[in-house]
């Protein structure tokens, strides 16, 4: 099989070229862009198969009119491997669960962050079924949203978002990055700490998106919050999806 799997998120349209189950490659355009890149993704694709989770419709629909072949939807409905989606579960929610589950718990109790955008938990059972989960800002929208505060606005814009300390800032802009920082990894704390209260144990944690190996991929003083880290966990949960249907 040859596909070419293509993650269309809020900021970013990430892709991903698969032989077989070996992913050889992996690239990504704005997804604001998503209009102008057509051609190049059409270059690209030649005549593999594609496959798509989209939460960004308008930008889906660029990419369909672009492409000259059918393309594979991803939902809650076309997958096989985890039971009890809420069908309003986005389409990327459900290929990272896909993938952490058979990549990295097909046996235990699951918890899968996806930190970009926005914050996400979904929490899986042993037994393979959805147990819930939570959605809260990521971190660069939570400093995005401090920009609307007009005084902040010169601080922050030009903001290094990878220069933060979890430590007390002395400059405004330190206490907004260092602040936000510090604010998004007390959420997965928080957040783990009732998933096991909750299911308890043995839990395996998996996390993905862009904002995963920048806030949780390190020990950073404190106790270690996450087994897994992969960044191309959707693309793979695409994949894995998509073989299943045939």
């Amino acid at each position: 099989m040859r596909l070419v799997a293509i993650d269309i998120g809020t900021t970013f349209i990430k892709c991903g070229r698969f032989d077989g189950d070996t992913l050889k490659e992996t690239w990504r355009y704005p997804t604001k862009d998503s209009g102008t890149v057509g051609g190049d993704l059409l270059n690209r694709v030649g005549d593999y198969e594609l496959a798509m989770s989209s939460v960004a419709p308008s930008a889906a629909q660029n990419i369909e009119k672009a492409m000259k072949q059918p393309i594979f939807k991803i939902t809650p409905q076309s997958q096989k491997f985890i039971k009890d989606f809420h069908p309003e579960y986005g389409a990327d929610r459900v290929a990272d669960t896909v993938a952490a589950r058979q990549f990295y718990a097909p046996k235990e109790n699951l918890a899968v962050f996806a930190l970009g955008t926005c914050t996400v938990l979904t929490t899986i059972l042993a037994s393979g079924v959805v147990d819930g989960g939570f959605i809260a800002l990521g971190y660069h929208r939570m400093i995005s949203e401090l920009q609307v505060a007009s005084p902040l606005v010169e601080t922050i814009k030009d903001a290094d978002y990878k220069k933060y300390t979890f430590d007390f800032g002395f400059t405004t802009n330190d206490q907004i990055m260092n602040g936000a920082a510090l604010a998004q990894v007390g959420i997965v704390e928080r957040w783990l700490r009732l998933v096991r209260e909750k299911i308890g144990e043995p839990l395996v944690t998996v996390a993905t998106g862009g904002n995963a190996a920048l806030l949780v991929g390190q020990n950073n003083g404190s106790e270690k919050l996450i087994d897994h880290i992969d960044p191309h966990l959707t693309i793979k949960g695409i994949q894995l999806i998509y073989r299943s249907s045939k």
